[in-house]
């Protein structure tokens, strides 16, 4: 989205490997990048329906906290924001 603030697109697990920690090692991946590649903040967009419940989780885990929507996105009943601050180590 700029030079310091990256979205995270879509991400899914193949269902034979749900609940293997396979999310979360792509999640740290990531972080690690965008930290990496200088970027402060990191958001995504995600679903509001039962089956979007462990990815919501998994945000939260990693310290994503919900937000108002960025970028073109619109508030809309089936989407929800995440943004997460990135520091420097």
């Amino acid at each position: 989205m700029s030079d310091k603030h990256a979205e995270l697109k879509s991400m899914r697990t193949s269902q034979k490997f749900l609940r293997k920690g396979v999310a979360a090692k792509l999640l740290t991946h990531m972080l690690d990048e965008a930290k990496k590649q200088a970027f402060e903040q990191v958001s995504l967009e995600t679903g509001t329906v039962k089956a979007f419940i462990p990815a919501q989780e998994l945000y939260k885990r990693f310290g994503f906290v919900e937000c108002l929507p960025f970028s073109d996105y619109q508030e809309d009943p089936f989407s929800m924001f995440f943004t997460k601050h990135i520091t420097s180590s």
